[in-house]
């Protein structure tokens, strides 16, 4: 009886998390769940392995003990890697009290470069600085074709799957913006989702702090093809 009691809670808001992969998703997810009024997954629809989204849903959105004021995931466009039918995006966009989460990483050669290190790799987070690999193991060649596609299919990605959830409470959050001031971005964070605010706790560790230059193997080849581009900043 206790128990029932307890697990009675509904009224809290439910989030989603939403991202391309190497945009931050992590770090932004474990802030939210450290707040101690939050619980919630990770990737929690990255592969179903048979399951019924529906039925995943359910079990997620359950009631919750009375403290809890917010319940969610985080979930890339490219999830749930296993399903064609594309059933969990009709079930998430038919919630219309999910509050999303729009995470986008607005130099796209900086993303593009973290997810070739980690495809090159096989390896997409790390615990410790020193877990770190050696920058020589990690230095890429991006060439100028890849990157100008890269450029152009993440801004169409982006703008359709804000469209996808026009209808629902939306917030834009930029990974910069995030990693430059972390304190001001989670209190807009905290009063979207309804949340008292407390101060941040960052437990992510990023596996490619270098400067480009170091990165990129070709990095002044690739420079000289954009230097009059509107993607020149990305560079610096």
């Amino acid at each position: 009886m206790l128990k029932y009691l307890l697990m009675r809670n509904t009224d809290f808001k439910k989030y989603l998390i939403l991202s391309t992969p190497r945009a931050g998703s992590t770090l932004l997810s474990r802030m939210v769940l450290n707040h101690p009024n939050v619980i919630g997954k990770g990737e929690y629809f990255d592969r179903l392995r048979g399951r019924e989204p529906s039925g995943e849903l359910e079990t997620l959105f359950r009631p919750q003990r009375k403290s809890i004021k917010a319940v969610g995931f985080n979930i890339h466009y490219n999830h749930p890697a296993d399903e064609k039918k594309k059933e969990a995006w009709s079930l998430l966009k038919e919630c219309k009290d999910l509050h999303i989460i729009h995470l986008s990483r607005k130099n796209t050669l900086r993303y593009y470069v973290s997810s070739k290190i980690a495809r090159k790799l096989t390896l997409f987070n790390i615990k410790e600085a020193n877990d770190r690999p050696d920058l020589e193991k990690r230095r890429v060649i991006v060439t100028p074709q890849e990157l100008r596609v890269i450029i152009n299919s993440s801004s169409k990605r982006y703008q359709s799957y804000h469209s996808m959830f026009s209808s629902h409470p939306i917030i834009e959050v930029e990974f910069e913006r995030l990693i430059l001031n972390p304190e001001t971005e989670f209190l807009k964070l905290t009063k979207f989702l309804g949340l008292d605010h407390q101060k941040p706790k960052i437990s992510t560790v990023i596996m490619n702090p270098e400067p480009l230059s170091e990165l990129i193997i070709n990095y002044d080849e690739l420079k000289h093809e954009f230097i009059s581009s509107p993607c020149s900043w990305m560079f610096y």
